[in-house]
């Protein structure tokens, strides 16, 4: 007796279709908490890159003040200072401190830049 040949079948069970969709959904839901991870922490990078571009600029403001010629420093008083700038929208706070150096006689300069986070 001879076996008749099997109708190849088209498409998908109804089951492989619900496996894939549950492995698609695993595998989005991994990505998508990866992505939400990474982003705060690219926003505080920039943040970073950008207060340490803002201390350089008060840095270079401070070393214009002081006399090439015979590194005069008069016009650097001892104290506390502060100063704020917005960029983008983020307010990125400085405080600097200037005193003298008990060994050298000198300027010391201590800066601390801060910013708020908007979010």
């Amino acid at each position: 007796m001879i076996l008749p040949l099997r109708k190849r079948k088209k498409g998908f069970s109804i089951v492989e279709v619900v496996v894939s969709a549950l492995i698609f959904t695993i595998a989005a839901a991994g990505i998508i908490t990866m992505t939400s991870r990474i982003r705060p922490q690219a926003t505080v990078s920039e943040r970073e890159v950008t207060a340490a571009i803002y201390a350089k600029q008060i840095f270079e403001w401070l070393r214009s003040k002081v006399s090439a010629a015979d590194w005069d420093t008069g016009s650097l008083s001892n104290g506390t200072y502060w100063n704020v700038s917005v960029i983008g929208s983020t307010a990125y706070n400085a405080v600097y401190t200037i005193s003298t150096d008990p060994l050298s006689g000198g300027r010391l300069i201590n800066l601390t830049v801060r910013w708020d986070d908007p979010t």
